[in-house]
């Protein structure tokens, strides 16, 4: 049997040591994913994105994602 959790989650804009921008996704209820615990998830953008198409991403994602699921089998 599987059990799906589902989360609405924040997407920030953050910057990796060398300045390139990648988008952190956080849950807004982080007792929804007690498996996450203290972490989160992270897209690593392509080389040559600016933090400002980051920052429209992150946008667009949060404005467009109504929630994430996690399924455990």
């Amino acid at each position: 049997m599987s059990e799906t959790t589902r989360s609405r989650f924040r997407f920030t804009v953050n910057e990796h040591g060398d300045g390139a921008p990648w988008v952190k996704l956080e849950p807004l209820n982080p007792r929804l994913l007690p498996e996450l615990g203290e972490g989160f998830f992270g897209f690593d953008l392509k080389p040559g994105v600016s933090h400002e198409q980051a920052k429209k991403l992150a946008a667009l994602l949060y404005e467009s994602v109504e929630s994430m699921t996690f399924t455990k089998l």
